[in-house]
């Protein structure tokens, strides 16, 4: 009895280790072909932590998606939001700098908190940003998805990066 207690345990820990590769994250991971081991000794230790990207990457990115955010002529980011049919007023709050990461050759992505700035919706909206380096080292921001609103996510992504996305 009680060793058809320990197979049934073990098997079921062995499926649950399987799927764990499966199981869908909040962000994209750096994609295996681009990965860098970190700097051993050199950066900062926020450089370190923030991922395997080299820092000026990071910072470029960053800079790139900050002015991509920020209309030149000193209003509020628009989104179209298809799901709400709506088009939020945003302001930049910051960048998640440990969530910039490669996910192919050339191509990047970053998460983004922005809020509300339309009077009386101060709602948190989580932006994720993907782009492209272009060969002068500028950045082309290809797309901007709304991943969550008010703390709720509508997509997670898969083990293999792929959209998921969350059911009500």
């Amino acid at each position: 009895m009680v060793r058809s207690a320990f197979v049934i345990a073990a098997s079921f820990l062995a499926a649950a280790a399987l799927s764990a590769g499966e199981h869908p994250r909040e962000h994209p991971m750096e994609h295996p072909m681009q990965a860098r081991p970190a700097p051993k000794q050199a950066g900062t230790e926020r450089d370190q932590e923030a991922g395997t990207l080299p820092a000026k990457v990071r910072r470029s990115f960053e800079e790139a998606v900050r002015k991509h955010a920020a209309p030149a002529d000193g209003k509020a980011f628009m989104v179209p939001d298809a799901v709400l049919k709506k088009v939020w007023e945003l302001k930049l709050v910051r960048v998640h700098k440990d969530k910039i990461v490669s996910v192919g050759k050339e191509h990047y992505f970053a998460c983004a908190d922005f809020k509300s700035v339309k009077e009386g919706d101060r709602s948190p909206v989580d932006l994720d940003f993907y782009a492209t380096r272009q060969p002068d080292g500028s950045w082309r921001i290809d797309q901007v998805l709304i991943h969550k609103v008010d703390g709720k996510a509508r997509f997670t992504y898969s083990a293999g990066n792929a959209i998921v996305p969350v059911r009500p």
